[in-house]
Protein backbone atom coordinates (compact mmCIF):
# COMPACT_ATOMS: atom_id res chain seq x y z
CA UNK A 1 0.00 0.00 0.00
CA UNK A 2 1.43 3.38 -0.86
CA UNK A 3 2.03 5.97 1.84
CA UNK A 4 -0.71 8.27 0.56
CA UNK A 5 -3.38 5.59 0.99
CA UNK A 6 -1.99 4.57 4.35
CA UNK A 7 -2.04 8.18 5.53
CA UNK A 8 -5.65 8.41 4.32
CA UNK A 9 -6.53 5.33 6.33
CA UNK A 10 -4.90 6.82 9.43
CA UNK A 11 -6.80 10.10 8.93
CA UNK A 12 -10.08 8.19 8.80
CA UNK A 13 -9.19 6.35 12.00
CA UNK A 14 -8.27 9.60 13.75
CA UNK A 15 -11.58 11.15 12.64
CA UNK A 16 -13.48 8.24 14.16
CA UNK A 17 -11.47 8.21 17.38
CA UNK A 18 -11.48 11.96 17.99
CA UNK A 19 -14.94 13.06 16.89
CA UNK A 20 -18.14 12.69 18.80
CA UNK A 21 -20.69 12.10 16.06
CA UNK A 22 -23.81 14.20 15.69
CA UNK A 23 -26.93 13.51 13.67
CA UNK A 24 -25.41 15.50 10.80
CA UNK A 25 -22.47 13.08 10.75
CA UNK A 26 -24.72 10.06 10.27
CA UNK A 27 -24.60 10.29 6.48
CA UNK A 28 -20.83 10.86 6.52
CA UNK A 29 -20.17 7.75 8.56
CA UNK A 30 -22.67 5.65 6.62
CA UNK A 31 -20.94 6.59 3.35
CA UNK A 32 -17.47 6.17 4.83
CA UNK A 33 -18.28 2.64 5.99
CA UNK A 34 -19.09 1.59 2.42
CA UNK A 35 -16.40 3.64 0.71
CA UNK A 36 -13.53 2.32 2.78
CA UNK A 37 -13.69 -1.12 1.14
CA UNK A 38 -13.24 0.48 -2.29
CA UNK A 39 -10.37 2.75 -1.25
CA UNK A 40 -8.44 0.13 0.70
CA UNK A 41 -8.46 -3.21 -1.11
CA UNK A 42 -7.12 -6.31 0.60
CA UNK A 43 -3.51 -5.78 1.71
CA UNK A 44 -2.78 -8.22 4.52
CA UNK A 45 -4.72 -9.78 7.39
CA UNK A 46 -3.90 -7.08 9.92
CA UNK A 47 -4.84 -4.14 7.67
CA UNK A 48 -7.90 -6.02 6.35
CA UNK A 49 -9.04 -6.54 9.94
CA UNK A 50 -8.56 -2.85 10.65
CA UNK A 51 -10.57 -1.86 7.56
CA UNK A 52 -13.39 -4.21 8.59
CA UNK A 53 -13.39 -2.76 12.11
CA UNK A 54 -13.52 0.77 10.72
CA UNK A 55 -16.44 -0.09 8.45
CA UNK A 56 -18.34 -1.74 11.33
CA UNK A 57 -17.76 1.22 13.64
CA UNK A 58 -18.85 3.65 10.92
CA UNK A 59 -22.04 1.65 10.49
CA UNK A 60 -22.68 1.67 14.25
CA UNK A 61 -22.04 5.41 14.49
CA UNK A 62 -24.35 6.15 11.57
CA UNK A 63 -27.15 4.19 13.26
CA UNK A 64 -26.66 6.13 16.49
CA UNK A 65 -25.08 3.33 18.53
CA UNK A 66 -22.69 4.08 21.37
CA UNK A 67 -19.30 2.80 20.15
CA UNK A 68 -16.92 3.46 23.04
CA UNK A 69 -15.76 -0.16 23.32
CA UNK A 70 -15.35 -0.52 19.56
CA UNK A 71 -13.42 2.73 19.40
CA UNK A 72 -11.06 1.48 22.10
CA UNK A 73 -10.46 -1.75 20.15
CA UNK A 74 -9.88 0.31 17.01
CA UNK A 75 -7.38 2.50 18.88
CA UNK A 76 -5.43 -0.59 19.98
CA UNK A 77 -5.27 -2.03 16.45
CA UNK A 78 -4.34 1.38 15.05
CA UNK A 79 -1.46 1.78 17.51
CA UNK A 80 -0.26 -1.75 16.75
CA UNK A 81 -0.16 -1.10 13.00
CA UNK A 82 1.59 2.26 13.47
CA UNK A 83 4.26 0.52 15.58
CA UNK A 84 4.79 -2.14 12.91
CA UNK A 85 5.23 0.49 10.22
CA UNK A 86 7.69 2.66 12.16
Amino acid sequence: MNNEKLNGLFEIIELILNKEPSIVDSFLFDSLGSYIYIVFPKINDKVDSLVEDIADICEDISSGDDCRNEKEELREIYNEIKKELS
